[in-house]
């Protein structure tokens, strides 16, 4: 039996390598085509380096595709050369006889959810670290705008901060000519003006060293002897070299990632941005919760691909390699419509994000055991 498990398992892994290598072949062929400078920057000597993290980024999408392919053709010749009719022949089990190639598949599967979340350094030096025309909105109470930002200083230029109340009334406003934030420190502002209004909690107006916003009673009074509330004129409105203090723990870091695409995003930086933004169910989160999901099932769905591929191969209905091939271009036509329908649907919030990135593979599994007793009926 051990003889046969390594015969069989030897099938498999040469199928496997043949397809991993001509889907690797064909991927750079297009980008080489299109543009070589996204798998070797100019003027870099290290050209093996990026070569390697190159295939590293797509490994955790072809390696499902690969146990699919290696599963289907490994079966589909060893049924031609009569070799797997020799097997059944003297009673020996097709599940007992393919426990190595299963045990290849569960470590392919570790290995493709570890190098999906792992944290690889491709594409961060192309990544751009300055964005432009930074919108931030805080619920009803705070909107920010900044001309451009800087992601790894955490610091913009051109700043405007609104502050408003519960009722919508002016509480603040803040222009800067640059501002910074700072893990347990917050924002510091640079050269500008802070205009401040009067409120039920009274008139804020910076503190005399520019490090807190204090609020002073006001005894103001309109012309009907009622407190300056509401009033579309500042109270305050005063020049500043620098403050900070003022209280809004807005972390720019998961809005200004927003900009960034969710492929281009890693793991940690896809769990930032939906944990921290402040309006968890936005839409705006709907495509990096859906990336997110997707990344998560990169492991699982090398199995599924490898159970797919044996189930197919063993069944009666691939007796021969054309219809073998048939059902296969079938089964994959089908999965990645279903996946582009679900895509579609999770990032329009029609199906939760997670939902959608998980229902491909659901359906694959129930169709998967649907095929299998139609196939023991017959």
């Amino acid at each position: 039996m051990s003889t046969i498990r390594l015969h069989l398992l030897r099938e498999w892994s040469g199928w496997f390598g043949c397809s991993l290598f001509f889907l690797l072949g064909t991927i750079f062929l297009f980008v080489w085509v299109e543009d070589s400078g996204r798998i070797f920057p100019d003027g870099s000597h290290d050209w093996w380096i990026f070569l390697f993290l190159w295939i590293l980024q797509y490994l955790p999408w072809l390696l499902p595709l690969c146990c699919l392919l290696a599963s289907l053709f490994a079966l589909a010749f060893l049924k031609k050369r009569g070799e797997w009719m020799a097997m059944q022949s003297n009673g020996i089990s097709p599940f007992g006889s393919l426990l190595w190639v299963g045990l290849a598949g569960i470590a392919i599967s570790v290995a493709c959810g570890w190098l999906s979340k792992a944290e690889l350094s491709f594409g961060e030096e192309n990544r751009s670290s300055k964005i432009g025309s930074l919108k931030m909105r805080i619920g009803h109470e705070r909107l920010w705008y900044f001309r451009e930002f800087d992601i790894p200083t955490r610091s913009g230029t051109d700043v405007q901060l609104f502050c408003y109340g519960d009722e919508g009334e002016d509480l603040m406003r803040i222009r800067a000519e640059s501002a910074r934030w700072e893990d347990g420190v917050g924002w510091t502002f640079e050269k500008g003006r802070f205009l401040g209004f009067f409120t039920g909690l009274g008139l804020p107006v910076p503190a005399v060293d520019g490090k807190s916003i204090v609020w002073e009673k006001s005894s103001i009074t309109d012309i009907d002897g009622g407190t300056l509330r509401g009033s579309k004129s500042p109270g305050i409105n005063r020049s500043f070299d620098h403050l900070s203090g003022v209280g809004f723990e807005d972390d720019p870091f998961p809005h200004a990632l927003l900009s960034e695409k969710p492929r281009n995003l890693g793991v940690k930086e896809l769990q930032r941005v939906i944990e921290d933004y402040p309006q968890p169910d936005a839409r705006e989160l709907a495509p990096y919760r859906l990336r997110f999901a997707q990344i998560g099932w990169s492991g699982p769905a090398c199995l599924i691909g490898l159970l797919t591929g044996l189930v197919l191969g063993i069944s009666r209905f691939s007796s021969s390699p054309p219809k073998l091939a048939g059902i296969a271009l079938l089964g994959s036509l089908a999965f990645y419509s279903i996946r582009t329908l679900s895509d579609s649907m999770g990032e329009q919030m029609i199906l939760s994000p997670e939902l959608a990135g998980s229902l491909p593979y659901f359906l694959c599994l129930l169709g998967l055991a649907f095929f299998l007793g139609l196939d023991r009926r017959n």
